[in-house]
């Protein structure tokens, strides 16, 4: 009988105790720091991707989420103005979403700034995701 009591007042405990946690979380969001590398030249990763970000904003909301897209290599034609995903790539810019270009990868590619969608430039992709870790944001691999 003691036993089963005890269960009891455990599992009323619990429940509780997760109640007022998402009572919190509802009142005080974590805001999430993401950010993600893109690097290939797959358009059907680029469908993937596009729908990955649409998932995580649905999940988070975009005053709950901080995210970075860091484009080097062949991901670099995502950015391009003539990337059938363009359109796509500025409505999440307009949600929050940074799209962010390697500078390094336009001047091995001969990627002029005038070729690509009007978005951030930094100077090598894979430092800015290092820096990124080091400072605590997630890290995902974008279009998988």
């Amino acid at each position: 009988m003691r036993i089963t009591r005890f269960y009891f007042f455990a599992i009323v405990i619990f429940i509780m105790s997760a109640a007022a946690s998402n009572a919190t979380w509802a009142q005080n969001p974590k805001k999430h720091r993401v950010v993600m590398q893109f690097t290939t030249s797959d358009t059907a990763a680029h469908r993937a991707l596009m729908n990955q970000l649409k998932n995580v904003l649905e999940g988070f909301g975009e005053e709950n989420l901080e995210m970075e897209i860091v484009c080097h290599n062949k991901g670099m034609d995502l950015l391009m103005k003539t990337s059938p995903f363009a359109s796509k790539v500025v409505d999440f810019q307009q949600k929050g979403i940074k799209f962010l270009a390697c500078r390094q990868t336009m001047t091995q590619r001969n990627i002029k700034e005038e070729d690509i969608i009007s978005c951030p430039i930094i100077p090598r992709g894979l430092i800015w995701i290092i820096e990124r870790q080091e400072e605590g944001w997630s890290y995902l691999k974008g279009g998988f």
